[in-house]
């Protein structure tokens, strides 16, 4: 699955010019790592995609759960695996600048924090499961419940089926004629 991030002109040369520099440092057998407080704030932003104080959050959620290796820390796979959202590079290439030589270890790595954000962070601030009933009602206006007359103790949902993949047959334009024909 391809990831589209959209960076103007000049977040586009400060990402180079970072990325650059942590070439630089890779050759040198310098690594980035998170533990490493000489990371400025603007870096992580550009390198992550986050704020530093967002990653301590998601660090939060999955430091219980995921432990370190001999290759990387905790908050070293949480980076990897923004990394690869944020620049989309080869799990190569981020092995370079982690200092991680073996790709499979990378993949490892992202697989399991993926996996992680999804159990422990996605249901506690996407969907409806993190609310009750109350709290979703306080979200319903006052105009839908007048207009479908409804009680107060009633919940409208609302479902937007726009990404929902739907199989089509390869004979759908034959099916089409014959239904506008009749």
């Amino acid at each position: 699955m391809a990831c589209l991030s959209i960076v103007n002109a000049t977040e586009f040369l400060q990402l180079n010019e970072e990325l650059s520099l942590l070439c630089e440092r890779s050759k040198k057998k310098q690594k980035i790592t998170m533990e490493d407080e000489s990371l400025k704030d603007n870096q992580v932003k550009i390198l992550f995609g986050v704020t530093r104080e967002q990653f301590n959050n998601l660090h939060a959620y999955i430091a219980a759960d995921l432990r370190s290796s001999c290759n990387r820390t905790i908050r070293d796979a949480l980076g990897i695996y923004l990394m690869k959202l944020r620049l989309n590079l080869s799990q190569e290439a981020i092995g370079i600048l982690f200092g991680i030589e073996n790709q499979s270890r990378i993949s490892d790595t992202i697989s399991t924090v993926s996996n992680l954000i999804y159990e422990k962070f996605t249901p506690k601030f996407l969907g409806y499961t993190h609310l009750s009933a109350q709290q979703i009602r306080s979200h319903q206006s006052q105009f839908l419940n007048k207009i479908f007359d409804l009680n107060e103790d009633t919940n409208i949902v609302v479902a937007d089926g726009t990404y929902i993949y739907v199989h089509r047959s390869s004979g759908k334009h034959s099916k089409c004629i014959f239904v506008l024909k009749y």
